[in-house]
């Protein structure tokens, strides 16, 4: 067994070992934080209901709705996630600053933190000319107006059906 291999071999690596251990389960169950990267069931335990609604992003180049399904699965994933992960970036910095400063602070390293680290510095213009100049290598031709919009669906027999109107994204102000 490794701890009795380890408990032999160092007894202060074993109580490092166990310690961290100990302060790892003690940390998750306090506050709920993944200390390390280590696999937690309440990462993947909750139930996926089929009446949720999902988020559809719509994307329009040139004036023409973009046919997602067109590409390969990694150029889908760079175009939509891209588009929910600058949307969501600024509202979470600051959320996630103070719940890591907030943690850390009770093991005396939360002076160390800086909010500037924690902060998404990009504008939404720099966004927007990043995020042309991937549509036009992942399309293929040249984007002279882009935007996006967002809109809820729910699962109705065998197909999504809207539930909200299109909502366009602000950010991208590539009009």
């Amino acid at each position: 067994m490794f701890i009795k291999n380890l408990y032999r071999y160092s007894k202060t690596a074993f109580i490092a070992f166990v310690l961290f251990i100990v302060l790892f389960i003690f940390i998750n169950y306090k506050w709920g934080v993944v200390a390390t990267p280590v696999y937690q069931y309440g990462m993947f335990s909750s139930v996926f209901h089929i009446k949720d609604t999902q988020t559809v992003y719509h994307i329009y180049v040139n004036d023409t709705k973009l046919d997602i399904t067109q590409y390969h699965f990694a150029e889908r994933d760079m175009l939509l996630i891209s588009l929910e992960n600058y949307a969501k970036s600024s509202k979470s910095n600051s959320a996630i600053f103070f719940t890591m400063k907030h943690l850390l602070h009770k093991t005396r390293a939360g002076s160390l933190m800086q909010q500037s680290n924690y902060s998404n510095t990009v504008s939404d213009t720099t966004f927007t000319i990043w995020y042309k100049k991937l549509l036009q290598q992942t399309i293929g031709y040249p984007v002279l107006k882009a935007a996006a919009f967002t809109q809820k669906y729910i699962w109705e027999g065998k197909s999504l059906k809207p539930v909200s109107s299109p909502q366009k994204l602000t950010f991208l102000v590539a009009d």
